[in-house]
């Protein structure tokens, strides 16, 4: 659980940096390594925003 109190900032930092991942990702950098099996259900996971 998060705080109320900090609902602001942390939406502003990810809005602040999600242009810096869109950037990695176009690059061929930005993935995180997931199992096997999600790596097989979702192939593209690792290099998507949520992940």
């Amino acid at each position: 659980m998060l705080p109320l109190r900090l609902v602001p900032p942390l939406r502003d930092h990810l809005t602040a940096v999600r242009p810096q991942h869109a950037a990695d990702v176009a690059a061929g950098a930005c993935w995180v390594a997931l199992s096997d099996d999600l790596d097989r259900r979702y192939p593209n996971a690792g290099r998507e925003w949520p992940w």
